[in-house]
């Protein structure tokens, strides 16, 4: 019961926020009406992924990067749900989103498993249910949500919490192989960032599994069952094809000592703070006035009646996991405000592996979490009457709304209203005539707005392009490609089936050298073997 009403508070406070015209998956006006190149990276990379023939592995694909194969990996396009409705596309409308139904359900599931958490923790479900919107709709996940709507999926943060609070250890170890498997399976395809959250978890829980019962057989079986089955969900993916270019580099991407308290002016009542470097972003972990005032109380509250609170128990060991984050998050630029305090040298080859995941300030979000969490049961276990409690968590999410109405209002201005459809330059009737002459567009600048229109008119068209904005580029292959074009251009080869995209730059050697006729088409300039009836530049 306790899971169903925080799943429908979350599911209440997506609507609330967002709206519903998010949810009808033959609706995707709104993702062109946002003007996030993030949104429309990982909506168009659905869209070819949708359209491009099965390659093995399944989550690889061509048209966004001909001739070579990328992963649906790589386009933030939720893998798992990519290749799932690829399966039934055949069945699809013509135009299919999963994307509002992914926020939905991110909210609904990350209320329903906090309500949860916070449960297990203090035995009080009405503490538990109060304490659902500080968790499910908190100032990260608005965030991220359709930005980098991926990893707002903050109840796979929550589910290894639980799985530890359930005593874990106690399970059959076909059980722990099967659900610690599934797990992982599903979080890697779904973001490998949420997996690594919760892999620290799953090292915490099996280090408590092996001191507890004091072998390590159980807890190294399950561990390797939990890495094969990563390694099959990256696989399915893609993940290990091509030759990507990776950036191992940790510097700039950590959280700013001043995280939870810092609003970054999408709070009402507390002012933004500085950072050190703008790519700080990436461990925002704001709690909100309203978190900030709980967090506070319950720690002078508890200190000043722990002489009548109850005694911790193993459940609470939970929270060792709340400054084990916070040190991943700000390490190794240890930054307050805009001054660095100082850097941790790091090893080379460990950087090499922690880079990995070079946006560390991410793994700031299950501190966030178990602050609130520990808040709460602080006030549960040392307060005898549920009422006073209650009235005050009230009072703190009266607050903590106040502070983020702002923020909401600017959501749904932005999200609710019907959106529209792009105006793409390439729709010209002297082109349109002769598509089906061609197979294949060439882009030639690196221009990502640029990119992202080319793209999703060649979704239209079933035409593949050569470039496209990828988490992991492939710039050597990209530029290999063009200046071979140019080469076959300038023998007098021009290939038949390629339209060239430029901007005036770029267009510039090419006109001189290849014999293409150039067109500009309402703002893009293309070039073409074979004459339009236009003018030409």
């Amino acid at each position: 019961m306790v899971f169903l009403i925080g799943f429908i508070t979350g599911a209440f406070l997506f609507i609330l926020t967002y709206g519903v015209n998010v949810l009808d998956v033959t609706n995707d006006g709104w993702i062109f009406r946002v003007s996030d190149v993030d949104l429309h990276q990982h909506y168009i990379g659905w869209c070819h992924f949708r359209n491009s023939p099965w390659f093995f592995p399944l989550g690889l694909m061509d048209s966004l990067s001909y001739p070579y194969k990328m992963s649906i990996l790589w386009t933030d396009s939720i893998p798992l749900l990519a290749i799932v409705f690829k399966l039934f596309r055949d069945y699809l409308p013509e135009t299919f989103q999963y994307f509002g139904l992914y926020g939905f359900f991110s909210f609904s599931l990350t209320g329903g498993t906090a309500a949860l958490l916070i449960y297990k923790l203090c035995r009080n479900p009405l503490f538990a249910v109060l304490s659902v919107p500080f968790i499910a709709e908190s100032f990260a996940m608005l965030q991220r949500m359709f930005y980098h709507t991926s990893l707002t999926a903050h109840y796979l943060i929550i589910i290894p919490l639980l799985f530890f609070l359930d005593d874990s250890f106690r399970w059959s170890l076909k059980k722990k192989c099967c659900v610690w498997g599934a797990y992982f399976f599903i979080a890697v395809m779904l973001h490998p960032y949420l997996w690594a959250m919760g892999a620290v978890i799953a090292f915490f829980t099996f280090i408590y599994e092996i001191i507890h019962i004091n072998t390590l057989i159980p807890a190294l079986i399950t561990g390797t069952a939990s890495a094969l089955l990563t390694y099959l969900g990256l696989f399915i993916t893609g993940a290990f094809y091509g030759n990507v270019e990776v950036s191992y580099s940790l510097v700039g991407y950590s959280s700013n000592l001043n995280t939870f308290i810092n609003s970054l002016d999408m709070g009402r009542l507390l002012r933004g703070l500085p950072l050190q470097n703008p790519n700080q972003y990436e461990g925002f972990a704001y709690l909100g006035l309203g978190g900030l005032i709980l967090l506070l109380f319950s720690v002078f509250y508890y200190a000043f009646n722990r002489r009548n609170a109850e005694k911790p128990d193993h459940r609470h060991l939970i929270f060792i996991l709340c400054p084990v984050f916070f040190l991943m998050s700000v390490f190794p630029d240890i930054t307050f405000n805009s001054l660095l305090l100082f850097r941790i040298k790091i090893p080379a080859s460990l950087e090499m592996i922690l880079g990995v995941f070079r946006s560390n300030g991410r793994f700031i979000w299950p501190a966030m979490i178990l602050l609130i969490a520990a808040a709460v049961t602080l006030i549960s276990i040392t307060s005898k009457s549920t009422h006073i409690p209650a009235v005050f968590l009230v009072l703190c999410l009266s607050i903590q709304f106040f502070d983020m109405s702002t923020l909401i209002a600017s959501k749904r201005e932005k999200f609710i209203p019907i959106g529209k459809q792009w105006n793409l330059d390439l729709e010209n009737e002297a082109l349109a005539s002769k598509l089906s002459d061609y197979e294949h567009i060439v882009i030639v600048p690196d221009d990502i707005s640029l990119t992202e229109k080319i793209a999703f008119f060649a979704y239209k068209y079933g035409l593949t392009v050569n470039r496209f904005y990828f988490a992991r580029n492939i710039d050597r292959e990209i530029e290999k490609t063009i200046n071979d074009y140019h080469s076959e251009c300038s023998a007098g080869n021009a290939p038949g089936n390629v339209i060239f995209v430029f901007d005036e730059p770029s267009m510039a050697s090419w006109k001189i050298s290849t014999g293409l006729h150039f067109y500009d088409l309402t703002g893009t300039i293309v070039g073409l073997k074979d004459p339009l009836p236009l003018p030409e530049l």
